[in-house]
């Protein structure tokens, strides 16, 4: 199975060990391709154009979209548009035009205008219906109340979808029991997907 990794927003491999997530990944026998993504200046559509070749390069009924946080929103709009075998979603961003109004006005005054304008046109709503693929969704103990809200949120709109929780970290994808948590989520999609 190929899994694409897309990372959270600001950062990098270059500026955040994410090769030890895709190592965990790899022991289990799956193909990583880490996507980089601009994040300077860019927004969601931007993220999303700048994936899709890589994804386009795999088959689909034999990869998992794994995203964090930003990635994560990225990963979901993909899946709208061509279902994976799998969909795991790290701490997804409560970024959608439905979170705006309930999330720190210090959040969506952080930032930049094409990436608010870009969000406030962003609804949940168009897009998780459309979600047609075994989805999980990780988070961790000590991540926003937003988060969590919109984290559930997702949950209860994807049919079969399920929440892992990483027990006393927060947004830190390489934190031990984060990356413990999203190798057992490997173990929860093997019920619907065929893993190698």
């Amino acid at each position: 199975m190929n899994v694409l990794y897309l990372p959270g927003g600001g950062s990098s491999r270059a500026n955040y060990p994410y090769d030890k997530i895709l190592r965990k990944v790899q022991r289990r026998g799956h193909k990583t391709t880490f996507c980089p993504i601009t994040w300077r200046g860019t927004n969601i559509h931007d993220w999303v154009e700048e994936v899709r070749p890589t994804y386009r390069q795999h088959d689909p009924a034999q990869t998992i979209l794994v995203g964090f946080s930003f990635g994560a929103m990225t990963a979901l709009l993909l899946t709208a548009e061509c279902p994976p075998a799998g969909l795991i979603l790290c701490s997804l961003s409560p970024y959608f035009a439905e979170d705006l109004p309930f999330i720190p006005a210090r959040w969506v005054r952080r930032l930049n205008p094409r990436r608010r304008a870009a969000f406030e046109k962003l609804h949940f709503s168009d897009y998780g219906t459309q979600i047609a693929c075994p989805t999980r969704l990780v988070t961790a103990s000590l991540e926003t109340e937003w988060l969590q809200q919109r984290t559930r949120a997702v949950r209860d709109s994807i049919p079969g979808a399920h929440i892992l929780i990483a027990q006393g970290v927060g947004h830190e994808p390489a934190a031990w029991p984060y990356v413990q948590t999203l190798d057992k989520t490997f173990d929860s999609l093997r019920t619907e997907v065929p893993l190698a």
